[in-house]
């Protein structure tokens, strides 16, 4: 099966072979593993391991819905699900740890409270705005653009290409954006 191109093995693997199967993965496993490795961050509590498996997720994805006719060669359409699931993966993590800790409320209270107090409003609004004021003094307008273009879900190239700038300078400003986070 080592023989086999990419486009023969997705094929048998269509077909019910899981040994085609099997080796597609085999094969791509170290993209899977470099694609998780970009996005490890053990201090934003991202960990390989984990990020690793939306990959495989992703990479499975590939094999199952890959469909030649469309132009894209088989490795460009892995990359893109693995990276999708990764990136999803990510996003949904950041969206859970960017609330602030005034604003969650333990669920076996909810009951108990009805509607919120204007006070727990202004609370809870007041301690956003402090976060948003602490992203705003850190990080450049730059910066900015590209990270909230990438919350949005665009790839590095997109950002790019709407910044009319580099991929790797996107990836630097992420990268100086997640360390700027984590001093504060």
């Amino acid at each position: 099966m080592q023989n086999y191109t990419d486009e023969m093995l997705i094929k048998s693997a269509h077909a019910g072979d899981d040994n085609s199967k099997s080796e597609l993965v085999r094969r791509y496993m170290s993209l899977v593993r470099l694609r998780a490795g970009a996005y490890t961050d053990k201090l934003l509590g991202f960990e390989l391991d984990d990020l690793g498996q939306e990959g495989f997720i992703g990479l499975l994805c590939a094999i199952n819905d890959y469909d030649e006719n469309v132009g894209a060669s088989f490795k460009t359409f892995a990359t893109l699900c693995i990276d999708r699931k990764i990136c999803d993966a990510v996003k949904k993590a950041l969206r859970k740890k960017q609330i602030p800790q005034s604003a969650k409320v333990d669920l076996n209270e909810v009951a108990n409270i009805g509607t919120p107090s204007a006070e727990s409003e202004v609370i809870a609004k007041d301690e956003l705005k402090r976060v948003y004021e602490m992203f705003d003094e850190v990080a450049s307008v730059y910066e900015k653009q590209v990270f909230f273009l990438h919350l949005s879900g665009r790839s590095y190239k997109q950002i790019a290409q709407a910044l009319s700038t580099s991929p790797k300078s996107v990836e630097n400003a992420l990268l100086r954006v997640r360390k700027k986070i984590k001093k504060d």
